[in-house]
C-alpha cells in the first residue's frame, strides 16, 4: 500500500521582513525568501511580517488583500522565480522546523539539531539571557512559532555564540550594539533586549555572522521586522 504525503500547509511563521517558514501536515517544511515578491506585490513591504495562512483555501494572505497560493512555494530550492519567490531550504523531516542556523552556511555544524530544552539547558538559557521564568514567558509571547521551537532556536543561538565568538554568548547578548545606537529604540539597546521584543532573527543574522567571520563589524543588517501581536499557529 502506498501512503501519500499530506502536503497541506498547516503553519506559517513570517520570520523577518521578507522570509517565512511554512510547515505541512506531514511535518515537512520549507523556508522561503520573498523579498522581491513583497516589493512588487504588497502595497507596503513592511506588512510582510503580518502574513497569515488560510488553511482551507491554502493561501498566504496579507492585510492589503494580497494572496499567494501555497502551491506557488512548492518550487525547487535555490532559484529565484519570476514572481519573486526563492525557496531557500526544504526538508521532509520535521526536525529543524523554525531553526535556521544549521542549514545556512557558514554556520553549518556549529549548533546541533538534537539540542532540546532540558532542565540543564533551560538554566543555561535563563542565565545567559538574565531572565527569570516569568520574563521568559513574556519573551515567548512575541513569537508565533510553538514554544518548544523558539526555545530550541534560542539554545542554538547561544551554542553558536559560545563556541565560535571571541567572547561568551552572555557578553555578546548584553553588550550595547550599533543597531540600538542607530535606532535609539530602548527595545533594541542590546541584542538581549531585541530578542525579548521579538527580533530573534535580526540578532541571529548580525551576531552569528560576526562570530563566524572572526568578529567582523561589517555584517549586514537585515530589515527590522515590525512586532506583531502574539498568536499561536
Amino acid at each position: 500500500m502506498i501512503h501519500r504525503r499530506d502536503t497541506t500547509a498547516m503553519t506559517i511563521v513570517a520570520d523577518t521582513q521578507h522570509t517565512l517558514w511554512l510547515q505541512f501536515a506531514d511535518g515537512s517544511w520549507l523556508y522561503a525568501d520573498l523579498a522581491e515578491y513583497a516589493e512588487t506585490h504588497l502595497s507596503d513591504p513592511i506588512i510582510f511580517i503580518q502574513a497569515r495562512l488560510d488553511v482551507p483555501a491554502q493561501t498566504i494572505g496579507w492585510p492589503d488583500g494580497t494572496r499567494l497560493p501555497t502551491a506557488d512555494l512548492r518550487l525547487p530550492t535555490g532559484y529565484l522565480f519570476p514572481h519573486g519567490v526563492l525557496v531557500r531550504e526544504r526538508e521532509s523531516h520535521p526536525r529543524g522546523w523554525y531553526r535556521p542556523l544549521l542549514p545556512q552556511p557558514p554556520l553549518n555544524g556549529y549548533a546541533t539539531w538534537e539540542a532540546q530544552p532540558s532542565e540543564l539547558s533551560m538554566r543555561r538559557l535563563l542565565d545567559t539571557l538574565q531572565l527569570d521564568p516569568p520574563a521568559l514567558t513574556q519573551l515567548l509571547e512575541h513569537y508565533r512559532a510553538a514554544e518548544e521551537h523558539v526555545l530550541a532556536r534560542l539554545l542554538d543561538l547561544i551554542e553558536v555564540l559560545d563556541t565560535t565568538g571571541p567572547t561568551s554568548a552572555h557578553d555578546d547578548l548584553h553588550r550595547p550594539w550599533p543597531l540600538g545606537q542607530h535606532t535609539h529604540d530602548p527595545h533594541l539597546r542590546t541584542p538581549a533586549d531585541a530578542i525579548l521584543h521579538g527580533h530573534l532573527a535580526t540578532v541571529e543574522a548580525i551576531l552569528t555572522t560576526r562570530a563566524t567571520q572572526g568578529g567582523a563589524q561589517s555584517a549586514p543588517t537585515p530589515p527590522l521586522p515590525t512586532p506583531t501581536p502574539p498568536s499561536t499557529p
